[in-house]
């Protein structure tokens, strides 16, 4: 019997039609793009839009499958999706994926993939829709690409108010670089234009020969100079270089070619900005990220530079102010010693004579002889004391002559023996064959070399080793010079005395056992008066060594010896 609410087969037949028309409609009339695929991922139906977003006819894509449109380097993760949706894993998945037009060009698109099953839960078909989003993708890089950008450039800015060189600047900045321009090797070279030259600066991710900030080679690595000083980047073929180290280093790290990005800084060309890898054309992008960055650069290079350079002209002025300063102290101390050490010597000589008067009246066992004699070693301490403050009031006048030097250190190691034996302190004398003579004051420099000689020993009142060496050197000005180093193995000065230790009067000996005119006096017998070198490293519990750097006789240094 005919149950009316099943409807007839006519009906039914009549439904199914126009779900089939309306299912048409959807998929024909929609301008989504959309897939019907087979379990085996090809095509069954394509829509309109579909075809048209890959540039083919509906019927050309019939039997295409997947693969054929899928960039090659997304099509494993495409398979494995598809394999999660067949076991039951998610009911659709939805992914940015690169698809390849029929005319070779490579899109984005957004895929939704969805399963049809047949009543009986059996996997009939995929059915996928697909938008294109290439533009925002474009977007969304040139956004990252712009931030990068940004961080790099912050990089620089804040490595140069942090008051750094230009290599740390560079150095700190590169790796950025290089990820952002998406290369093997980012490089920093500063020109000598004059000397036609490339200095090394800094790098990241080049294996080099030569390593190193300072390393130089020609300017052949820089293509054009002409070029580069009008802001026209070159492209460099390493093959083409000329053959050599350089050249084999790059070969070496796989670098076949790079791009030269000029630095100019207010129109001069200072350097560049080198960067690269394989055989591969640089993109036009790229090369504009770089002619900016290079021009950031250029101007926390030439910024760094200037800061440097008034930093030494600063330090230069730390300096000078300093020595006039001291000048004018040692001028007014010097006065002043004169006319202390001339008030006491009339009353010492007076003293001296006394004594010696006394000492004389009275017997050797007496008491009153013992003290006068203690009053004696007092009066000779006073008047050892004004003879100090008198040659550091002035120079006096100097008896030049020509004479080995060494043979004036022997000399004062023999009137020294004293010291030394009372303190079994042992002399190592090590003198570079056939040094040339010197001219010199001999008596102002027995002076110098005594004093070194008593203040090892007082340093070393237990005992040691002083060696004194002599050995051919130079001058700060390049000029030949035979080189002295006294050094002890004693107590050493304290960190906080070596600033002091070339100030008159101030002494590092206990109370009572130095005056503190010393090493001013050996300074300036030494710097002022034979045009040397006088300087002294000290470490505490590792001894002290001093170096005194004399001019080589040969006739020039006599004429600027005071007569």
């Amino acid at each position: 019997m005919f149950n009316p609410e099943s409807g007839s087969p006519t009906d039914v037949r009549r439904e199914a039609g126009d779900t089939e028309a309306r299912f048409r409609s959807a998929f024909e009339d929609t301008g989504v793009a959309m897939v019907l695929t087979g379990i085996d991922n090809r095509f069954e139906r394509v829509n309109a839009a579909f075809a048209r977003l890959f540039g083919y006819t509906q019927e050309a894509m019939l039997g295409m499958s997947m693969a054929d449109i899928t960039h090659p380097d997304d099509v494993a993760e495409s398979y494995a999706r598809r394999e999660q949706l067949l076991a039951g894993a998610c009911n659709f998945f939805q992914v940015e994926k690169r698809y390849v037009h029929r005319d070779g060009h490579v899109f984005w698109g957004l895929a939704n993939v969805s399963l049809v099953r047949s009543g009986d839960g059996r996997p009939l078909q995929y059915v996928g829709q697909i938008q294109d989003i290439t533009e925002r993708k474009r977007a969304e890089e040139a956004i990252r690409r712009y931030n990068e950008r940004l961080k790099v450039l912050h990089q620089i800015d804040r490595a140069l108010l942090a008051g750094e060189g230009p290599a740390e600047i560079a150095g700190a900045a590169l790796p950025l670089v290089r990820d952002l321009l998406g290369v093997r090797r980012a490089i920093v070279n500063l020109f000598d234009l004059a000397a036609g030259q490339v200095e090394w600066l800094a790098a990241a991710g080049r294996r080099r020969v030569r390593v190193g900030p300072g390393v130089r080679y020609g300017m052949e690595f820089m293509g054009s100079v002409d070029a580069l000083q009008r802001g026209e980047p070159q492209w460099i073929d390493v093959q083409a270089l000329p053959p050599g180290p350089e050249v084999e280093a790059l070969l070496a790290s796989d670098v076949q070619s790079y791009v030269v990005v000029p630095m100019l800084a207010a129109g001069e060309l200072i350097g560049a900005l080198s960067f690269g890898g394989a055989d591969a054309p640089i993109a036009d992008d790229k090369i504009a990220i770089a002619r900016e960055v290079a021009s950031q650069f250029a101007i926390a290079l030439t910024q760094a530079r200037m800061k440097r350079a008034l930093q030494a002209k600063n330090e230069e002025l730390r300096e000078t102010s300093q020595q006039l300063w001291q000048t004018a102290k040692l001028a007014t101390m010097g006065e002043l010693a004169a006319s202390i050490a001339h008030e006491l010597n009339n009353p010492l000589c007076t003293v001296s004579l006394r004594i010696e008067a006394l000492l004389g009246q009275t017997a050797p066992a007496q008491p009153l002889h013992r003290e006068l004699k203690v009053i004696e070693q007092e009066t000779e301490r006073m008047a050892r004391l004004v003879g100090s403050l008198l040659q550091f009031s002035r120079p006096g006048q100097q008896q030049v002559s020509t004479f080995p030097v060494t043979d004036e250190i022997d000399k004062t190691v023999e009137l020294s023996t004293f010291f030394l034996r009372k303190r079994s302190i042992t002399v190592v004398r090590e003198f570079a064959p056939d040094l040339p003579m010197i001219q010199a004051d001999r008596q102002k420099l027995r002076q110098v070399f005594l004093n070194l000689i008593v203040n090892a020993c007082d340093a070393m009142p237990q005992g040691g080793t002083l060696t004194i060496s002599a050995s051919m050197g130079s001058l700060d000005d390049g000029k030949p010079a035979i080189v002295l180093h006294f050094i002890d193995t004693g107590t050493g000065i304290r960190p906080e005395n070596m600033s002091r230790i070339m100030e008159p009067f101030f002494a590092t000996k206990e109370p009572g056992k130095g005056t503190g005119l010393g090493l001013p006096i050996c300074r300036r017998i030494v710097q002022e008066e034979h045009h040397g070198q006088f300087d002294v490293v000290s470490e505490v519990g590792r001894g002290t060594s001093v170096r005194v750097t004399l001019p080589v006789g040969n006739g020039d240094n006599a004429k600027h010896l005071k007569a």
